[in-house]
Order: structure tokens, then sequence, then C-alpha cells
């Protein structure tokens, strides 16, 4: 009994182990880019009033726009960093709608790569007038 017990303790924390491993990382300038990330699903809408340039997302990484629903504040900082610099570039602003995606997403160009490196398209960005 104790055996069986013992070699179900050491499958658990096996698998535990391999679970937090990262998968398939490819060095990139000495940055990991595709470690297996766990987040949760962020909703977030922006209405038709909202003004959401990189100067606004540069307030929300500043710590100086804090909202009680989920936002932007909950994703990865390097992230929207990435993004910022993009709109900025760019001179975009996010299209209002209603937008899904996960606190472990990278952004790339526009897009957002999940944990498998497929790109999706998320946001819909346009000329700021």
């Amino acid at each position: 009994m104790k055996l069986k017990l013992s070699i179900i303790i050491i499958f658990i924390t096996f698998i535990t182990l391999m679970a937090g491993c990262q998968k398939n990382p490819v060095v990139n300038g000495g940055q990991e880019e595709n470690m297996l990330r766990f987040g949760k699903k962020i909703n977030i809408t922006i209405s038709d009033y909202e003004v959401v340039d990189a100067a606004h997302l540069q307030k929300v990484l500043d710590g100086k726009i804090n909202k009680d629903v989920p936002y932007f504040d909950l994703w990865n900082k390097e992230e929207l960093k990435k993004m910022i610099d993009f709109m900025k570039k760019n001179d975009y602003m996010i299209v209002p709608g209603k937008y899904t995606f996960n606190q472990a997403w990278r952004f790339e160009d526009g897009m957002l790569v999940l944990n498998n490196g497929e790109k999706r398209e998320v946001f819909k960005f346009q000329k700021k007038q």
C-alpha cells in the first residue's frame, strides 16, 4: 500500500513539474519567445466616446489609469509596451468594440500570439483623426 502511494505521489509531482516547464523555447536576442504561459481571459469594452490610443495606454502602463473592471493593466507589462510602441509608430487608436484575449498572449506587429505560436487578430486599429 505504501509503495503504491509513493508511486502516485512521485507521478503527481512529476506531472506538476512538467506542467510548469517551458514548451519549445526559442532564444531570440537573449529572450525566450515561445514560453508556455498561463493567464486569465480579459474582456474589454471600448465605448464609442473613448479614445484608446498610445498615450492612453501609456497612462495605463504608468499606473495613472485604473479601472474597476478588467482592463489593459491586467496584461503583461512588456506586451502592453509593445502594443503602445506599435500604436505610436503607426498613429493608431483602437476601434470601439468588445475585445477578448488572454493575459498570457504576446503582442507582435498588430497581432496577438497564442502559446502555440498561432497569430490572431484581436484588436481593430484605425488611424487617429
